[in-house]
């Protein structure tokens, strides 16, 4: 499969046994090193939380660390993708800039869904440890998350 010309990059995710392309990512932030640090399940629908971190603390200044809302194309998405001969596109939204919330995230790797929140958000949870550093600290954050429909 090729990627439209018109688009400055574009990610490929394939099946690991066969090697057939199951769907099409857009890749945003492509002159920036990226790296995704942990990604969650919301449901049985294809609804996915990724949290990605650009760039490295120390280079260049901090890293600065992404909140993105995933949707799988599953089901009939999938099925007309594929009679047209093209993987599915896979649908991604950005759901927050950690630092643009005034927070200063370290590292963060793992994160997980809390409790439900009396006002109707969930409470997220990221964690993310001090890699042995005697400078860094290990951290925990907690986020209210809206879950309404993933992108």
């Amino acid at each position: 499969h090729s990627f439209p010309a018109d688009r400055k990059s574009a990610g490929l995710i394939k099946d690991q046994k066969s090697g057939v392309p199951i769907c099409l990512a857009d890749a945003e932030d492509c002159d920036k090193a990226g790296a995704l640090t942990e990604l969650l399940a919301l449901d049985s629908a294809g609804g996915l939380l990724a949290l990605e971190r650009l760039g490295e603390s120390g280079n260049d200044g901090p890293a600065a660390t992404r909140l993105y809302a995933i949707r799988l194309p599953l089901g009939g998405d999938a099925d007309a993708s594929a009679a047209d001969g093209e993987p599915p596109r896979l649908e991604k939204r950005l759901l927050a800039e950690l630092e643009a919330l005034g927070l200063e995230p370290e590292g963060l790797e793992g994160m997980t869904l809390g409790p439900n929140l009396p006002d109707g958000r969930r409470a997220l949870l990221l964690a993310g440890d001090d890699d042995f550093a005697k400078k860094a600290d290990t951290q925990w954050l907690m986020l209210a998350l809206d879950l309404g429909p993933t992108p």
